[in-house]
């Protein structure tokens, strides 16, 4: 079995330099998924503790919210099973009929602790997608910081003209700063009293 990787930072204390290189952000923006309203108080909890611990490291995205409400569904049952396993046991008794009719009880394996396995490993699985296991905790890339709120659309972008545009900041012959883009309505010369964008949405 290989042996763990070492972090950054005890390469640092050690004085030694890594052999792997640095994974560079992703290109998906860092945000905070939104809890559904609707999740038991257990899948709210673990929301709650994972997202805050995720945060941290900077790898949650908005669109991660499915695959997270997913995975706390699948936590608070199985949670459950494993609470029915604590109270009943591992081996239950069932009533069972002989051939005379008569009732009988035997010994059978609790079905909760099947269900608590398959859910376990499924449990296991969403842990690992979102790098909260031990062994898959270095895999994901950070995400990106998020865009400052007062430039949301790249200059020059169709977003970035609309936004000048509402804002009244595109105006009269300031072609230049339209990055050259010209009213259709005009003569062809760009002499339009504003720029108009036409397009279909």
């Amino acid at each position: 079995m290989p042996r763990p990787r070492k972090s950054l930072d005890h390469h640092e204390l050690a004085g030694t330099t890594p052999a792997y290189v640095e994974q560079e952000p992703s290109t998906f923006a860092a945000g905070r998924p939104k809890m559904p309203k609707d999740l038991s108080p257990v899948a709210a909890a673990e929301w709650k503790r994972i997202t805050k611990e995720l945060g941290k490291r900077a790898t949650l995205t908005r669109v991660d919210s499915s695959a997270l409400e997913t995975y706390c569904r699948l936590f608070a049952q199985w949670r459950g099973y494993c609470a029915h396993v604590d109270k009943h046991g591992e081996m239950i008794e069932e009533p069972v009929k002989d051939k005379n009719g008569e009732v009988f009880f035997r010994h059978v394996q609790n079905p909760a602790g099947k269900m608590a396995l398959q859910l376990g490993n499924a449990v296991r699985m969403y842990q690992k997608e979102f790098s909260a296991t031990p062994a898959s905790r270095e895999k994901t890339r950070p995400a990106a910081p998020p865009a400052p709120k007062n430039e949301e659309y790249p200059e020059g972008s169709i977003g970035w003209l609309l936004k000048k545009q509402a804002a009244g900041l595109l105006g009269g012959n300031n072609d230049e700063q339209a990055g050259g883009l010209h009213d259709d309505h005009s003569d062809g010369k760009g002499t339009g009293d504003s720029i108009a964008l036409d397009f279909d949405v």
